[in-house]
């Protein structure tokens, strides 16, 4: 027979069978998408010999007035910031203490209810992993720890940050508005002094310390009424979007004695975790407790989703508020990088979601925290041994593997009515710099143990390979195999012939 051209759809499915799954990529890591072909991710490097002295859960770089860079980490145990490559402790003196790095007792958005107990101590029965809020002020950095208070950083790194005076001393989360509104979500009223889960609050236009209700300023509270809790805020130039677990708010600026306005925007698109949005080309993603949306104006719209069921059921118990989203520019991508309990209870996969094409991938990567650097033009990480890192820079994985690779599901011959003897392959392979493998597996039906033929080496100048391998269904496996790795795969035509009924 003649050559036979494997055409592989675009874009990872994880949520049905092999057998349904012809035709379709079923597992990878570390691959993007370009027009239609798997390739490598970018690779990264150290951004500092130093590392964190906690585990990191949200950074934020920026860079101030006096144009020196700056990268602030919220961290399990404190406060630290990068300053001219150097790592300085600006952990509040007095008013913190130090959280979980995992969820307790059952404790996350995820699971159980939302408002039970305070986030400053454990309920006895859930206690979330401590995940801060950071934005900045002006040049100064703000920073508020969940369930504690609020802290101001002057970058002076002989000075820690400090608590901003007259700011309630409990807060679930906090984000600016461009016409600078410290606005936190859960928090204390301000009479009674309660803790109320679903209370939004501000403190007047340009003054962060002004907390109090006054007749001619414009701080305020309001208790928004959806849902058990608010989850997560994110300002934006129109109108600044705030969650609660089971709903989406606008927060809209009246110009009037209201100051802000709260419509609901959509019922049952609730936020799974504080940083669990982004916004990118216009558009807000995030990620709720069964699904993923959008909203561009309008209402929240579900996102189609080949992911869906393996993410959510394996979502680690107890784990759900360490789920963060991720920008990367450069590629048009969101990441959403949460925990899977088959690994663990950190961090330890991602899914990637290309707002361009609608096409996703997923993989394993150990990422506790990501943002896109300015001044680097690239994204910063942290992963769980306090290492930082900038990606989408060189061609390895901070010297080592990237570990990249991406395996077909099971293809046939009419219908799998003939065994299939596959003599050999060509290899289309562009941009590939470093070793790759091809690895054949076969089975006579889909139940049938596999048989693993393989792995052959492709080089960059190998045009075909020659190997026997026979079986009534197959899918083959690409990967990367040396640093610096890069490849990007095209159409694999597979020399095959019939072959009788049986084996």
């Amino acid at each position: 027979m003649p050559l036979q051209r494997i055409v592989i759809a675009p874009g990872l499915v994880l949520d049905d069978t092999e057998a349904a799954s012809e035709g379709r990529w079923v597992a990878a890591d570390k691959i993007r998408f370009e027009d239609g072909r798997p390739q490598t991710i970018g690779g990264w490097e150290k951004l500092s010999l130093s590392s964190l002295n906690g585990t990191c859960r949200s950074l934020l770089p920026w860079i101030a007035a006096d144009t020196t860079p700056r990268i602030a980490f919220g961290e399990h145990d404190g406060l630290e910031a990068l300053v001219g490559g150097q790592l300085f402790d600006i952990t509040p003196s007095t008013g913190f203490t130090a959280g979980s790095v995992d969820g307790l007792s059952g404790a996350g958005f995820g699971t159980g209810a939302y408002s039970s107990g305070t986030y400053g101590t454990s309920s006895g029965a859930a206690e979330p992993p401590m995940v801060w809020s950071l934005a900045t002020w002006g040049s100064d950095l703000l920073a508020s720890p969940r369930g504690q208070g609020l802290f101001e950083w002057s970058l002076n790194t002989a000075s820690p940050a400090a608590a901003v005076s007259g700011a309630p001393s409990e807060v679930g989360t906090m984000f600016v508005t461009p016409s600078r509104f410290v606005v936190l979500l859960g928090t204390k009223e301000e009479v009674s002094g309660d803790y109320n889960p679903r209370l939004v609050r501000w403190c007047d236009q340009e003054d962060n310390t002004g907390w109090t209700t006054t007749a001619t300023g414009e701080a305020g509270e309001i208790e928004l009424q959806e849902g058990s809790a608010l989850v997560g805020g994110m300002p934006g130039v129109q109108e600044n979007l705030v969650w609660s677990d089971t709903a989406l708010y606008a927060m809209r600026q009246t110009f009037d004695d209201l100051i802000w306005q709260f419509p609901l925007i959509g019922r049952n698109c609730g936020l799974i975790a504080k940083n669990a949005a982004a916004a990118i080309g216009g558009r807000t993603y995030w990620m709720g407790h069964s699904q993923f949306y959008v909203y561009s104006g309008g209402v929240p719209e579900p996102i189609d989703c080949p992911l869906d069921q393996d993410i959510f059921k394996n979502l680690a118990p107890g784990q759900a508020e360490k789920v963060f989203a991720a920008v990367n520019e450069a590629f048009s991508e969101i990441w959403w990088f949460y925990p899977d309990f088959r690994y663990g209870n950190e961090i330890n996969r991602y899914a990637l979601f290309n707002v361009r094409t609608g096409i996703w991938s997923a993989g394993t990567f150990d990422r506790t925290a990501w943002a896109m650097s300015s001044d680097l033009q690239a994204p910063v990480a942290a992963n769980s041994d306090g290492e930082v890192f900038i990606h989408e820079t060189g061609l390895s994985g901070d010297g080592g593997l990237i570990g990249s690779y991406i395996r077909t599901g099971m293809f046939d011959l009419d219908d799998g009515e003939h065994l299939l003897y596959i003599k050999g392959a060509m290899a289309d392979v562009a941009n590939q710099v470093g070793g790759a493998k091809l690895t054949i597996y076969t089975r006579e039906t889909m139940r049938s143990t596999e048989r693993v033929f393989g792995p052959y080496t492709i080089a960059a100048n190998t045009e075909r390979i020659w190997f026997e391998a026979i079986g009534r269904f197959a899918s083959f496996r690409f990967e990367g195999v040396s640093a610096p790795e890069c490849w990007r795969l095209g159409d694999l035509r597979f020399d095959v012939e019939k072959t009788g009924m049986r084996m």
